[in-house]
């Protein structure tokens, strides 16, 4: 498929995604037109790396070469494949993979205007005694026959993330040490601004087949650090994918 609408740039060389932190080196930027096509002009001569990505596909893009721009230079880098990380077929997705958290529920700034019915679904909560607890989500699905053939894949991309530790559990809350954590992250504030994206980050975490079950499961996501309410994160898209083996018929 072409990668329409694509962002693609030119930055400081670095790391796929490196570009979003990078406050010193130049960078520019386009849009892929309908057919992938991209032309990035009046570039400043220096040494770059080209990065992209495209709205509705998770990860980031990488062109495996430094690209160095001369006066007056053309460069045709041919054609370019992106291959979007993928271990299995989807069983199921939350969300819509664009970098932003406009599809899902956002509080709204004043406490007289906000919503008493959801504020209990907030990243932090405040309790009586005016301090702040860990809240958590649940994602709760089913699994017909969970598969042998090898690892379930959870790709978590975060849309924004403040002074926060997001940990995941599979089917046991009360597990002491989670099966996978992000240690601390984010320093981007959009809390704070109530935006709706800051920097992104996306996680593809293997899950072993034993800690699934026949019939139903429960992810729990928590967002462990919890000392003000400017603290928490914010979610882009959610996606669980089978083992790479697995054929998935329409009612799995």
């Amino acid at each position: 498929m072409t990668a329409n609408n694509a962002y693609v740039g030119l930055a400081a060389p670095g790391k796929a995604g490196s570009w979003q932190t990078d406050a010193k080196g130049y960078q520019f930027w386009t849009r892929a037109n309908e057919e992938g096509y991209f032309l990035i002009k009046n570039v400043r001569p220096g040494n770059y790396n080209l990065y992209a990505f495209v709205p509705g596909i998770i990860g980031d893009y990488k062109f495996e070469a430094n690209i160095t721009i001369k006066p007056g230079s053309e460069t045709d880098l041919g054609a370019i494949v992106y291959h979007p990380p993928r271990n299995g077929p989807t069983l199921w997705e939350i969300g819509v993979p664009d970098r932003t958290a406009s599809e899902f529920f956002i509080p709204d700034p004043k406490p007289f205007l906000t919503n008493k019915l959801y504020t209990h679904i907030l990243s932090d909560k405040k309790t009586g005694n005016k301090t702040y607890t860990a809240a958590t989500w649940q994602i709760v699905f089913k699994l017909r026959k969970p598969s042998f053939a090898g690892n379930y894949t959870l790709h978590l991309a975060l849309a924004s993330a403040h002074a926060s530790e997001l940990q995941v559990r599979f089917n046991d809350k009360s597990v002491k040490k989670p099966h996978f954590s992000t240690g601390l992250i984010g320093k981007d504030n959009a809390v704070a601004r109530h935006g709706i994206h800051g920097l992104y980050r996306l996680y593809s975490i293997p899950v072993p087949r034993r800690l699934l079950r026949r019939g139903s499961n429960r992810i729990y996501l928590t967002q462990s650090r919890s000392n003000d309410a400017f603290r928490g994160i914010m979610y882009d898209y959610v996606r669980f994918e089978g083992p790479r083996e697995l054929l998935v018929d329409r009612e799995g």
